[in-house]
């Protein structure tokens, strides 16, 4: 079998890029639930206008309802206070009591969340800083928003698949384990190579799975789909749809208690941020394409003689999973955001696995999110008691990586009680359009690169509304790959005490490694490899992997070449992944440790071959042991290696920098001619493969004129300031010192600023309200108050916001008999245009200021 080489470049970069991969470790919410990220989060992912708070189990209830602006009766007099200050309006809650759950929904403290309506013209930030800093309330954040990547649909009679026909569809009833017509074109499921570009065995093994499992499907499985709304009486959905046994069919009445009227199938919790406060899910479905081809793939009904198989979608006698669809999104792309009560829901109705092909955000999940998935992960298949009554105890959420590429895995699929899911392509390889980073667990077939495949074939075929079937592609569809997997793994081995961790740890063991075609990018990346149904009944082992033997470390000018046989695990299999430690030695002591997870794509009797590429003339001291596909490690085994001397060459000019004219007719206007420039698309290093880089500095000629920023050391930021001609010389210097320069020559044209009005703030000739001047403003401000309402000396808090509404500065004041107050705080202000808010007890004034 060929050899894989892989190779890494481990400069400096590296340890922070793996150190944000890692997935976040969230404890129990009973005993305070840190929020991964909680305040870091971009305008494009909350919603204006709204403010969630989550009260102390102390405090009491607050009233919800709509109000009349500045007549809130939340029972809470110093929130009310809050509340009128910014412009609220509506309170409602954000999970409903649950019937016969309360009392469980109480202890997990979801009675404690709030929304909270806004003036629209309020910052959400600081809305949030005012209500958390209220005695009673312990979480103040942003209502996230929940997106659905974007994705293209293939319906099936548009794809013209001539290959497909003579190659696949031709196969003998003996080669195609069910009679659906179009089985043949799921590759996804059983792939032998016919569709053109496709490489056979690129699959998740189906086909001879179901023969390990013994199993399709099993009803006793629910799983939910949280997604658009499911077309449950789709011919190929209908008999495998979840059916609330408690539920009377369009009778208008919620008959179960559980606070959702005719929920027959699962529930709609779509809400519409600016309609009715009392809102509540319901039972009307409205399907989408995205949920209804995520819902094929776990369980379309197999067998059928219709359309296409699912993974866990039985034998057409009533034995496939069923699927509950709780519609999260619709197909209008509008502002409405859903309800985390779809998990509680999830876990209340019966589901054991959820299905989230959808992402929040890559910096942070937020604590009403993170309390939503760990009342489902503790309590799906219990009842109100908390005793088994489901086939297994706990619950299981699958959630999709993210299509932008990157290796920064979105959230929830981040967060440790998750599974996270990247995508494989037909060809073996990881999409590229798929997240990949340390907190992937598995890998799936998610189909081609839909921006660049024009071979729909190649796509994940699957059910879509109006009876319909098609292609899509994406960690979306990979997803599903993996509950559907989860759900027939669960038909087989579900019984009383077992439990969740039971079937994740099953789950993850059935894998293999993708070898050969794997990108270096990707290794230690991809989770434990691709997701095999037919290694589902490997035993978990008694011992732990076999040692790491005959290691041999070989130097280069900068790099250290690691090789060893495979160790198996105590089932004969390959580990599937390394830890290596690795630290530089700088005479005689070591500095501080990095470490890194190198996946296993070689078989057992093959030799692991690693490339590890530091710096030369380095010593380093190493550690690495073996990891096997259930956690079970080897003893480390320790070495150092040190790296040969290499010929330095200076940092290269790639083309010169163009000279800058900026013109305004008004000064005011300079703020907004930022000019940047990434360096790295200038200057290029010609020793990167020795573990060389470049460091970037500057020097400017007139300060005055222009302002400069190094922004994350690549980005040179250039803020005009005034009418004036300087340089701006960068400096591009490599670790050894030698350097190159290159200049940008700048030429500002604008008219002078404006003199102040006087000399004397007091003869200031004041327009009602607030006052700023000079404006714009240098490096002191005089703010001046003129209203009626106003005595002498009294307090104020000035509050700065930049142009997209953050807050960026506060700071108190007193007014001096003149209700004037003089302000040099602004010098710490960066250039350009601000909103300042000048807050008076029950009034504030807002005003616009140029900072220069």
């Amino acid at each position: 079998m060929r050899k894989r080489l892989f190779r890494a470049a481990l400069f400096a970069g590296l340890t922070v890029a793996l150190a944000s991969c890692v997935k976040e470790e969230i404890g129990q919410p009973l005993a305070g639930v840190p929020d991964a990220g909680q305040s870091s989060w971009q305008d494009d992912d909350v919603v204006s206008g709204w403010v969630r708070i989550k009260l102390k189990p102390e405090a009491e209830a607050l009233r919800v309802g709509a109000f009349t602006r500045g007549a809130v009766e939340s029972g809470d007099p110093r929130l009310d206070e809050i509340a009128q200050e910014l412009g609220v309006t509506q309170i409602r809650r954000v999970f409903l009591d649950g019937g016969k759950f309360a009392e469980r929904r109480r202890k997990y403290g979801l009675h404690l969340w709030y929304d909270l309506k806004i003036d629209d013209s309020v910052p959400v930030t600081r809305a949030e800083r005012s209500f958390g800093e209220l005695e009673n309330v312990q979480v103040a954040q942003p209502i996230r928003r929940v997106h659905m990547e974007s994705y293209a649909i293939m319906p099936a009679e548009s794809v013209y698949e001539p290959a497909l026909t003579t190659a696949r569809q031709s196969a003998t009833a003996d080669e195609m384990p069910f009679d659906d017509p179009d089985l043949a074109k799921q590759w996804h499921y059983h792939n032998d190579g016919s569709i053109p570009g496709s490489i056979a065995g690129a699959d998740i093994n189906l086909f001879e799975g179901w023969k390990v499992a013994g199993t399709y499907g099993d009803p006793k499985v629910i799983v939910a789909v949280m997604d658009h709304g499911v077309q449950y009486d789709h011919p190929d959905l209908a008999a495998n749809m979840w059916v609330n046994p408690n539920e009377i069919p369009g009778n208008g009445i919620d008959d179960d208690g559980n606070g959702v009227v005719d929920d027959i199938h699962g529930a709609n919790f779509m809400v519409n941020w600016s309609g009715d406060p009392e809102k509540r899910p319901t039972g009307n479905i409205s399907p989408g394409n995205h949920g209804t081809h995520v819902a094929g793939t776990i369980a379309a009904v197999n067998g059928n003689g219709v359309g296409c198989c699912g993974v866990a979608g039985g034998s057409n006698t009533g034995d496939g999973v069923r699927l509950m669809t709780l519609q999260f999104f619709d197909e209008r792309g509008s502002d409405d955001i859903p309800m985390l009560e779809a998990f509680a829901y999830a876990a209340d109705m019966g589901a054991v696995i959820v299905n989230c092909s959808w992402t929040i955000n890559q910096t942070g999940l937020g604590k009403d999110t993170s309390d939503a998935i760990q009342y489902f992960v503790d309590n799906a298949g219990t009842d109100e008691n908390g005793v088994q009554d489901g086939p297994m105890k706990g619950g299981l959420v699958v959630c999709a990586a993210g299509n932008t590429g990157s290796d920064m895995v979105y959230y929830p699929a981040r967060d440790a009680r998750t599974v996270a899911v990247a995508s494989m392509t037909p060809f073996y390889e990881v999409a590229d359009y798929s997240e990949y980073g340390e907190s992937i667990d598995l890998l799936a077939p998610g189909g081609a690169n839909s921006q660049t495949e024009s071979n729909s074939a190649l796509f994940i075929y699957s059910t879509l509304p109006n009876g319909r079937y098609g292609y899509m592609s994406g960690t979306s569809m990979a997803c599903p790959h993996v509950s559907g997997v989860a759900a027939l793994i669960l038909s087989k081995y579900k019984a009383m005490g077992f439990t969740a961790a039971d079937l994740r740890r099953r789950l993850e063991g059935s894998v293999r490694p993708i070898g050969d075609y794997m990108a270096p990018k990707y290794s230690g990346k991809i989770g434990n490899g691709l997701v095999d149904v037919a290694l589902m009944d490997l035993d978990f082992p008694t011992e732990g992997p076999s040692a790491i033997t005959d290691l041999k470390a070989e130097a280069t000018a900068a790099s250290v070449t690691i090789s060893f046989p495979v160790p198996i695990d105590g089932n004969g299999m390959p580990v599937a992944k390394y830890n290596l430690e690795y630290a530089e030695v700088v005479n005689g002591v070591a500095g501080e440790t990095q470490k890194m997870i190198l996946t296993n794509n070689f078989d057992a009797g093959e030799r692991f071959v690693y490339v590890f590429q530091g710096k030369s003339e380095a010593e380093y001291k190493f550690r690495i042991n073996a990891v096997d596909r259930y956690g079970n490690e080897t003893e480390y085994v320790e070495f150092q290696s040190a790296t040969d001397i290499y010929e330095n060459h200076a940092p290269q000019l790639l083309r010169e920098f163009s000279d800058v004219t900026i013109e305004v007719d008004d000064v005011a206007d300079l703020a907004k001619n930022v000019k940047k420039f990434i360096l790295n698309t200038y200057f290029k290093e010609p020793d990167t493969e020795y573990g060389d880089a470049i460091t970037y500095s500057f020097r400017v000629s007139d300060e005055s004129v222009v302002a400069v920023e190094l922004l994350n050391g690549l980005t040179l930021q250039v803020t005009p300031l005034k009418a004036g001609t300087c340089t701006v010389t960068v400096v591009a210097t490599d670790k050894r010192g030698a350097a190159i320069e290159a200049p940008i020559f700048f030429t500002i044209k604008a008219p002078e600023p404006e003199t102040p009005p006087a000399e004397d703030p007091d003869d200031v000739e004041l327009r009602p309200g607030l006052n700023l001047y000079p404006n714009p403003v240098g490096d002191q401000m005089t703010l001046a108050l003129n209203d009626r309402i106003l005595s002498v000396n009294q307090r104020i808090v000035i509050t700065w916001y930049d142009a997209a509404a953050r807050q960026v500065m506060e700071v108190s004041k007193q007014l001096d008999g003149n209700s004037r107050v003089t302000v040099p705080e602004v010098s710490r202000l960066a250039p350009g245009t601000y909103t300042v808010r000048v807050t008076l007890g029950d009034h504030s004034y807002t005003s616009s200021m140029i900072k220069l």
